[in-house]
């Protein structure tokens, strides 16, 4: 018989104000489970993670943004990791955290769907993107508005939220 698993939520945040955690750990499980197939969704392990603004720790700078959604190990994709760390900033509405929340757990799903990556070529990075069935690779500086992963995750943001 198959061992039966859930999608894991944690929250943690850093002293002061939150929002939350039941809250959080709530609204995740409600937009992961209105973006993602149940199948999938049962795989993962999120950890979400509520930091100060200028938050900057384990090679991860929060600074001049609200969010960031890392797979636990990036530099080593091939395991097919499915733990994913999402950082918040918590100086903000509730309504804007949870706009947040929707495009990082996008990137989450794009990323457990293997349709968003960070591959080395010649010991330079780059993001890798699966999209339409082809794969193009994308300069880590290349254009934020540009970029198709971050074009689906803000409509995301804005339909999930």
């Amino acid at each position: 018989m198959a061992k039966h698993r859930e999608l894991k939520v944690t929250v943690q945040h850093s002293r002061g104000r939150c929002y939350c955690p039941k809250m959080l750990e709530k609204e995740t499980r409600r937009i992961v489970g209105a973006m993602m197939s149940t199948r999938l969704a049962n795989t993962l392990r999120i950890t979400i993670k509520v930091r100060d603004k200028n938050y900057s720790g384990r090679g991860h700078n929060l600074r001049g943004s609200h969010g960031l959604a890392v797979v636990k190990n990036l530099e080593d994709q091939k395991t097919k990791s499915k733990k994913y760390v999402v950082y918040l900033t918590k100086d903000r509405s509730q309504a804007s955290l949870l706009d947040t929340l929707a495009h990082e757990l996008c990137h989450v799903h794009q990323m457990a769907q293997g349709r968003l990556r960070v591959i080395r070529k010649g010991g330079v990075k780059f993001w890798a993107w699966r999209g339409e069935g082809k794969k193009k690779l994308y300069s880590m500086d290349s254009d934020y508005y540009s970029q198709p992963w971050e074009v689906e995750a803000r409509e995301a943001g804005r339909t999930y939220r």
